[in-house]
């Protein structure tokens, strides 16, 4: 379960307060990888987490999991608020949040310029439940999908990718991308809900948090990959050609200057070039 920034808690505070809502301050909160989180309100502990988080609590009644699995079969993700178990109370359920995730009306278009841009495979790591991963992969035509994975997992699959492949990207904004996002080659977070600490562990950030920048990004890597070696080229060719021609006496001092001096500007205008490159990404 991914877990807020502080972004995202405030938002939720003020709306709580626009609508009135008064509520308890929590204490000694923590946060439990692939699960959720754990607080005390009121002096008694209480949690918020996944299916999974719940059922190893022990407070899933036969009538709870009958209706957490019918949520679940239909694609949707859980979110459980409960009472845990402590000192003689054997804990409770307080209620149950159902998320449908969709995808944001771009996403299609984005993997398929990620796709045109070179890149081989798309795959989907998440720890949602298999079925929600399955439902969101076919719409957004995604190549392969995994979900229930802990973060663990997730650095498993991004090694079994680097061996196959070399070199995997990956795009996250949850804490729990973090350790998979610190393990690829190249890593990109979404910077505007994003968790501080993917952002922090990311190579780059997507400001927009518009997926059809990565196409872009892309692109404009290799445009500067291409520019670079061209420049370091040209500069070796023309101090080589000159450094020969000063061996064989057919050129003088201030020529050769003016040939450094003239490469030098050269490679800057080249690179210059990429100032238009980087407009586009703004």
């Amino acid at each position: 379960m991914r877990t807020p920034s502080i972004r995202w808690q405030k938002r939720w505070s003020i709306a709580a307060q626009a609508k009135v809502i008064s509520w308890s301050e929590s204490a000694q909160y923590q946060s439990v990888t692939g699960r959720g989180a754990t607080a005390f309100i009121d002096g008694h502990p209480h949690f918020i987490g996944n299916h999974k988080m719940a059922h190893e609590l022990g407070v899933c009644s036969p009538e709870i999991e009958a209706r957490l699995t019918e949520i679940e079969s239909q694609g949707q993700s859980l979110a459980i608020l409960g009472h845990m178990p402590h000192e003689g109370c054997a804990g409770k359920i307080l209620g149950i949040l159902a998320i449908g995730d969709t995808m944001r009306p771009e996403v299609s278009n984005a993997l398929t310029l990620i796709h045109d841009a070179g890149i081989e495979k798309l795959v989907m790591l998440s720890g949602d439940i298999q079925c929600t991963v399955d439902a969101i992969a076919r719409q957004a035509g995604i190549d392969e999908a995994y979900g229930d994975l802990m973060p663990e997992q997730q650095i498993e699959h991004i090694k079994r990718l680097m061996a196959k492949h070399h070199y995997v990207g990956m795009i996250g904004d949850g804490v729990n991308d973090a350790p998979a996002l610190a393990l690829a080659s190249v890593s990109i977070a979404m910077g505007a809900i994003g968790s501080d600490t993917a952002i922090e562990t990311a190579d780059m950030a997507l400001m927009k948090d518009d997926l059809t920048r990565v196409a872009e990004a892309i692109a404009l890597g290799r445009r500067t990959l291409r520019i670079i070696q061209f420049n370091v080229a040209f500069a070796l060719i023309v101090k080589a050609v000159f450094l020969i021609l000063a061996f064989t006496g057919h050129t003088s001092l201030w020529l050769a200057i003016l040939a450094d001096t003239g490469a030098t500007l050269l490679v800057i205008m080249n690179a210059l070039r990429l100032l238009s490159g980087v407009k586009t990404l703004k």
